[in-house]
């Protein structure tokens, strides 16, 4: 994260008065003021009614709403690749990777928000950054300025290329995510899991001077896994919305479920998810089994386990609810942490 996207984010973020003034106007329609946490739901005889809020109890549901969860990923396995592969990395290092991440993930939902012009595309993290927003722009803004310290003043010269790739990948996921047209036909989900994998990898790839083949493989491994992650996360995600008609509340005329799901390989995937997750073991279990790449053994064998979980996840999934199973996919990453022992 370099100063060139801080500032792109920023007058992302700064546009928001704007936004508000044309949703005034009429130009936009205005957000309405319920969420998914405090929504209406429909019955079978179509009545509506409201669910009372409920404080966020559960720690594991702050960490996903407060967008602790894709920092905490990313500084687990940026570890991990460095541990596996004997690099030694500053702390700055981790924690310039974790604000980055950080920032660059509550612009993603408050943008996500304030450009939406279809509610119904809206999760409950969407609603839970619009209703805080100013706060979150606050703590946007303060994480900001130890993120530039760390940059300018910490960084050294010789290791400051990881982070102009690293602006470089941000650069792309927004470019990407918010710029892409209506009807598109690639994958978001493909280009966002390698995009992540990528990143994590950038502090030890600029510091390794050999068995760069073996990491490009752990990474193309762990890029699948985060493949699948996004993969499953849009599928349940939608399921769920169209289960529980969040897609007919603000439309009086119910919308074709053939433009809500996914489409393309997303929704082919999603289909096929379970021999997905085995897919991405098997790809994992094989690649270890190289002679060349055996230096990434703890990563291979870190992205099979996490494939495990996910097959067990979608064996359960009539158990869990979007917002659970999105959780407990997220969790399903830091499988590196069981390794942990094996490491030190």
């Amino acid at each position: 994260m370099t100063p060139s996207i801080l500032i792109t984010v920023s007058v992302n973020l700064l546009l928001e008065p704007l936004l508000a003034r044309k949703a005034h106007e009429g130009q936009f329609p205005i957000m309405p003021a319920i969420s998914p946490i405090n929504s209406p739901t429909v019955s079978a005889s179509g009545a509506r009614a409201y669910v009372r809020a409920r404080p966020i109890r559960s720690l594991w549901v702050g960490w996903h709403l407060l967008s602790l969860d894709a920092p905490t990923v990313a500084v687990v396995w940026c570890w991990f690749f460095a541990a596996a592969f004997g690099v030694s990395l500053p702390s700055t290092a981790l924690i310039t990777l974790a604000l980055g991440t950080w920032s660059v993930y509550v612009a993603d939902r408050l943008l996500d928000g304030w450009r939406s012009t279809d509610m119904t595309t809206l999760r409950d993290r969407h609603w839970f950054y619009l209703r805080h927003r100013k706060p979150f722009v606050i703590a946007w803004i303060v994480a900001a300025i130890p993120l530039a310290y760390l940059i300018f003043f910490r960084v050294q010269p010789a290791v400051r290329t990881d982070d102009i790739v690293l602006c470089m990948i941000g650069t792309a996921y927004f470019l990407l995510i918010h710029n892409r047209p209506a009807k598109h036909h690639f994958s978001k989900e493909f280009f966002v899991g390698f995009l992540f994998s990528i990143a994590t990898a950038v502090p030890t790839w600029t510091r390794l001077r050999e068995d760069r083949v073996a990491l490009m493989a752990a990474v193309v491994t762990f890029g699948a896994a985060c493949w699948l992650n996004c993969v499953a996360i849009q599928v349940w995600e939608d399921a769920e919305a169209m289960r529980e008609g969040l897609h007919t509340i603000f439309s009086e005329d119910p919308p074709n479920p053939a433009e809500i799901r996914p489409r393309g390989l997303t929704e082919f995937l999603g289909n096929h998810l379970a021999a997905f997750a085995m897919a991405v073991g098997v790809l994992a279990f094989s690649l270890g089994c190289i002679p060349a790449a055996r230096t990434a053994w703890p990563m291979f064998a870190a992205v099979a386990l996490s494939s495990i979980l996910f097959l067990a996840l979608i064996r359960k999934i009539e158990r869990f609810s979007a917002l659970s199973l999105r959780i407990l996919a997220d969790g399903a990453l830091l499988t590196p942490l069981i390794l942990f022992l094996r490491l030190r």
